[in-house]
């Protein structure tokens, strides 16, 4: 007979997916919001915000890319269309006057100490010996760059000890350590059904072997850029694959373990999915002991420029723009094939590196968000698309790929999704997703653009 266990059981952080061990469970992420849900996120205000964010986040990349290796940071505020920039004092005055030179929001420019690259550099360092500095004392939980061109590392030990011996390998003034809050696990999001090719993102996806079953949603559709045939692929995330690894096949469609079969939409039973492909790259899968991962892995297949962008259940999508960066204040949809799309959530700690407290390794370039007290993704949207919408165009700007929830944030999520028993779900207000732009130069891949 089935019995259950939650992937807290399995491991003590939170990861978004839902993974049945022959008849076991493993929690995942998916289903969809409840009518209070909904109306939250509705309104002309909102909509408004949002649109002001996404040319705010446009105008952010372009400043970057002006600020070179001077840039520190950006941060957005829609409410009065402003965007911050801090920079370094080696940026140069024709850097400087082109910045000036932008148009259609407000410039503030400050002074950092530090580079982001020069920071960024100091954190995957620092990250990448997590083990080392564990043993020491030094519980290392999160690396974020300030827009005052710090690295702020906040720490489960004493702080004081901790910012003692982490001054030792920075320059002067380059780390300002911080008590963490929270106990630092991290909550992993792994779980549409009956499509067909090319695949899109959002997809439900589901492999399985040897009778054991992990479902999660399929991410943004993307490409090759090193192979002559520019070969296609879907983007998930790696702890989707940790029972089958690299050359799992992927199949769509999602397992209801109360049942025993899997769901195509018309509440019967089902075996026979449709195959997606086979996962062709992966990062390590849970990752070795003192190493960086961006947790993702490219499902070799023939893939579309489309994203969905609504309920679990329905056929709504929208097609894909390209990349964009990840900045406080910004405000971003999920669309997890359990949860469907959210909205309205707002960036919260932009591009820092998440080091378990429960795990001897560090997530890359993590963004969060929160919504206000309501549901960002749940159990079985592990994988699944982030996205803004373009103020020009309409079309989808992928912000990153969902990946883990935050412990201390758990709520009901209220699925709908059909015959699908709650037990195998937790929800979360608050989402750790892996930063795009990043994943397009680990994987040497780009968004697939329409």
């Amino acid at each position: 007979m089935r019995r259950t266990r939650t992937m807290a059981a399995a491991s003590s952080f939170v990861l978004l997916g839902l993974a049945f061990i022959g008849q076991d469970a493993q929690t995942a992420w998916g289903g969809r919001q409840n009518a209070q849900l909904e109306s939250a996120v509705t309104g002309d205000a909102n909509a408004a915000l949002a649109s002001i964010a996404a040319k705010l986040s446009q105008a952010a990349d372009a400043a970057r890319d002006i600020a070179g290796d001077s840039f520190t940071m950006a941060e957005l505020d829609p409410a009065t269309n402003t965007l911050h920039l801090s920079v370094t004092a080696s940026i140069s005055s024709k850097q400087l006057e082109q910045l000036r030179a932008m148009r259609g929001q407000t410039l503030d420019i400050q002074y950092a100490k530090y580079s982001y690259n020069a920071l960024q550099k100091l954190s995957e360092s620092i990250s990448a010996n997590i083990v080392s500095w564990r043993s020491k004392g030094v519980d290392i939980r999160e690396l974020t760059i300030t827009p005052s061109g710090e690295l702020q590392i906040s720490v489960g030990s004493d702080a004081a000890t901790a910012a003692s011996s982490l001054d030792s390998v920075a320059g002067a003034g380059q780390i300002v350590t911080t008590p963490a809050d929270g106990d630092g696990r991290l909550v992993p999001l792994t779980y549409r059904y009956n499509d067909s090719t090319s695949w899109n993102g959002g997809d439900f996806i589901d492999s399985t072997v040897n009778g054991l079953s992990a479902d999660c949603t399929s991410g943004p559709p993307v490409h090759g850029l090193t192979d002559p045939d520019h070969p296609q692929y879907l983007l998930t995330a790696a702890h989707c694959f940790e029972i089958g690894g690299r050359y799992s096949t992927v199949k769509n469609g999602f397992y209801r373990p109360l049942y025993g079969n899997y769901y195509n939409g018309t509440g019967s039973a089902y075996s026979d999915l449709s195959t997606i492909g086979t996962v062709a790259y992966t990062d390590t899968n849970p990752p070795g002991a003192g190493a960086n991962t961006y947790d993702t892995a490219l499902i070799a297949t023939a893939s579309s420029t489309v994203d969905f962008n609504c309920d679990w259940d329905c056929q709504g999508r929208n097609t894909q723009s390209g990349s964009i960066g990840n900045y406080n204040n910004d405000i971003v949809c999920t669309s997890g094939a359990f949860e469907g799309q959210l909205c309205d959530i707002t960036v919260a700690n932009a591009d820092t590196t998440y080091c378990p407290s429960d795990a001897n390794y560090c997530i890359l370039h993590a963004s969060s968000g929160t919504r206000s007290g309501y549901i960002v993704a749940g159990h079985g949207d592990s994988g699944g698309p982030v996205y803004s919408y373009s103020p020009t165009s309409g079309k989808l700007l992928i912000h990153g790929m969902i990946d883990y929830g935050r412990p201390g944030t758990e709520v009901d999520c209220n699925t709908s999704t059909p015959n699908h028993d709650p037990q195998y779900r937790i929800c979360f207000t608050k989402v750790y997703w892996v930063g795009m732009k990043a994943i397009e130069s680990h994987w040497n891949i780009a968004i697939n653009a329409g």
